[in-house]
């Protein structure tokens, strides 16, 4: 038998070179893709707005910390579009140092090496560590609010409640839907506060009343620190889209098939999907069973174990989610608004894997369990991994390319303003080029579309638009495969 410190040095070793890895492979992304519709959009709001307009909200957008943080970094470099993604791409960085932090807790060398990977190789949570969203953002500063809370579930400090929730509150004002996972966690803090109130065996207890009443302390000034910043903006929204879809039935179709079809990459059939989503299902029906077994045995012993914390964090979420659709009829979060559900879901499969590993009897299977699943992520992830686009916005994966083709076609052109049609989707990522190369030829592109005397025309290679009257006589100039885009000449 190895020894168990040399063993778990060697894990400490692979994912501290994993984590190298993945950060490397955000950057690079990060770095050479093209720009994306969203970012252009939230990249002219804060070009036109002062930090204190982003920070009250004047600009109706719902990732303020990131869009804070986007202006501060075009403040300190030029715009481009690593300089636009850094907030995430640091994010990230947190992410991997808090997930590993995180999993070191467990003292299981195998756990750190698989339930690394599962926490990290995900293609479609790794998209929005490098992309200029809040997304991946929001799940770093929730992985750091995890690590503390947890902390705080074994030693009931204060400090690290403290920082729980300081860092839940970042995720929120990163990310509206963040507000599930504060939710979760002021509950889990609120059942633990009575659990530890009945070890007291109902006595009095100066110390553990003032204790307690700090807690609550924490739990109440941050309600109201989020209540007061997003008070305006959540009036907002509930007036706009999240209020209309009544066409998502329950939380697993709206939510977790979802998730699950974009962390394969929306590559997979039917069946596969259905085959992730039915298995979650069952990771949590056995970590239920699980707790209630070592309820009955061990008095409550579980309470202090992973498996409760992350169970008990996700069912707050999805009670808290699905209330708010049959009560308010807000829409389910799909998709990127659900990424921070990821880590929650794999945290629990991580918990029920150690409770097996703790049987003698259970710990074999778990550890093969563990590590195919593992095998499964990380296939996943390679499979998928890319420098070409990002799944949601991989009609935008050309718009760099393009726009050096144009640059260079039209240096030969007599020095002119050169009009440049498009379909509207590429509207926002091109005038990011336009402005952040200093493109004062070019003229601004709108959203109007493609009919009109133009130099140039940026459009999907489909026979229904190049058959229009207006592309007679036009020379194609290149044919984008991996977006099915051309770029037409005059």
């Amino acid at each position: 038998m190895p020894d168990k410190s040399v063993l778990y040095k060697w894990s400490l070793i692979f994912v501290i070179l994993a984590g190298i890895s993945l950060s490397f492979y955000t950057h690079y992304r990060a770095a050479t893709l093209s720009i994306t519709h969203d970012e252009g959009v939230i990249y002219q709001m804060i070009s036109q707005h002062s930090g204190w307009q982003i920070f009250n909200y004047i600009i109706p957008q719902d990732h303020m910390i990131n869009s804070l943080l986007m202006k501060f970094s075009c403040q300190l470099f030029p715009d481009t579009e690593y300089t636009l993604r850094l907030p995430n791409l640091l994010g990230h960085l947190l992410y991997i140092i808090f997930s590993i932090l995180l999993l070191i807790k467990l003292k299981n060398p195998h756990l750190l090496i698989a339930g690394f990977v599962l926490l990290n190789f995900n293609p479609y949570l790794l998209d929005f560590f490098s992309v200029a969203r809040g997304y991946g953002l929001s799940v770093s500063f929730m992985m750091v609010s995890i690590y503390f809370g947890f902390s705080f579930i074994l030693s009931r400090k204060i400090l690290p409640m403290i920082m729980s929730f300081l860092f839940a509150i970042l995720s929120v004002l990163t990310v509206y839907t963040l507000l599930n996972y504060f939710v979760a966690l002021c509950g889990i803090v609120a059942i633990m506060m009575l659990l530890w109130w009945a070890d007291q065996r109902f006595k009095s207890d100066k110390k553990f009343l003032l204790t307690s009443g700090i807690y609550l302390i924490v739990i109440l000034i941050s309600m109201l620190l989020i209540y007061l910043q997003l008070k305006e903006p959540l009036q907002r929204v509930q007036s706009e889209e999240y209020i209309y879809q009544a066409f998502n039935s329950d939380f697993y179709h709206g939510t977790i098939r979802p998730i699950v079809f974009r962390s394969i990459y929306n590559s997979d059939p039917k069946t596969t999907v259905d085959l992730v989503s039915y298995s979650l299902f069952a990771v949590y029906i056995m970590a239920l069973i699980m707790m209630v077994v070592m309820s009955i045995r061990r008095n409550f012993s579980f309470k202090g174990r992973l498996i409760f914390f992350s169970f008990i964090l996700s069912l707050i979420m999805v009670l808290s989610i699905s209330l708010q659709y049959e009560l308010f009829n807000i829409r389910f979060v799909q998709n990127r608004t659900a990424t921070f559900i990821i880590p929650l879901m794999v945290l629990t499969f991580i918990g029920l894997i150690e409770e097996l590993t703790l049987r003698k009897k259970l710990k074999i299977p778990g550890l093969v369990l563990v590590y195919i699943v593992a095998a499964l992520f990380l296939f996943n992830t390679v499979k998928h991994a890319n420098f070409k686009w990002y799944v949601d916005w991989k009609y935008d994966a050309s718009t760099r390319e393009m726009m050096h083709d144009l640059c260079e076609d039209a240096a030969a052109m007599p020095a002119k303003e050169v009009k440049l049609g498009i379909v509207w989707l590429h509207e926002p990522s091109i005038n990011f080029y336009r402005k952040a190369w200093h493109l004062d030829w070019l003229k601004k592109v709108d959203r109007k579309g493609y009919n009109g005397d133009f130099d140039y025309f940026y459009v999907d290679n489909a026979d229904s638009i190049l058959s229009k009257d207006i592309f007679r006589d036009k020379t194609i100039l290149k044919n984008y495969g991996k977006t099915n885009t051309v770029l037409v000449k005059k």
